[in-house]
């Protein structure tokens, strides 16, 4: 898990812990990588998205959050 960012020299995480989006949250590996968050020390899944028209869209992926339709509202969390 990247802890900064070599081109700004900033922190891309808040209060020690690093948010992690995940597109394609809903396929193998989107399941997978959300899996691993849930038992990394200090990271935390701040959001999923899928494919428009996919099953997972507003479904609970971890506890308060739903994956959503729109990729690019992850970005601007």
């Amino acid at each position: 898990i990247a802890t900064s960012d070599k081109r700004k020299g900033a922190p891309l995480n808040r209060n020690g812990v690093t948010r992690i989006g995940v597109l394609g949250a809903g396929g193998r590996m989107g399941q997978a990588i959300i899996a691993e968050i849930a038992v990394v020390q200090n990271a935390v899944l701040a959001g999923g998205a899928e494919r428009d028209g996919h099953p997972l869209i507003g479904k609970p992926i971890a506890p308060n959050l739903v994956c959503c339709g729109n990729a690019g509202a992850l970005a601007h969390q």
